[in-house]
């Protein structure tokens, strides 16, 4: 039922002709078996841009969003408060930054939640 397409191919005297793959008799470990060999231990990456937490991405955010939109505003107006181009510098700047905290603040709050669900799930 669970052999591979070549093992069904062979039938009668072929099935004998093949060798098995040679496997060792012992293996012989000097780490415990509950411990996984230091070699496996690999130091896991965050799954979120920027260590801070959500709370102070998201204002950050916006914050912002609020100063892009005023600085979009202003360049509606005939003569900016602070000239063109560092009024439109500044909302480009600020909209495309809240954009990317934005996003870096829902990536940290989904590792946050996953970290707490993990944390009462071992009973702590």
């Amino acid at each position: 039922l669970f052999s591979s397409p070549e093992e069904e191919q062979l039938t009668g005297e072929e099935s004998k002709n093949v060798e098995e793959p040679s496997v060792p008799s012992a293996v012989v470990s000097t780490q415990p078996a509950t411990s996984p060999p230091s070699s496996s231990r690999v130091e896991e990456t965050p799954s979120y841009p920027i260590d801070l937490p959500s709370p102070i991405l998201l204002a950050t955010s916006m914050v912002l969003a609020i100063v892009g939109t005023g600085s979009g505003f202003d360049l509606a107006n005939d003569t900016p408060r602070y000239g063109f181009g560092v009024t439109f510098s500044i909302a480009t700047v600020s909209l495309v930054l809240s954009i990317g905290l934005f996003y870096a603040s829902i990536l940290k709050a989904k590792a946050e939640t996953d970290a707490d669900d993990q944390e009462y799930m071992r009973g702590k």
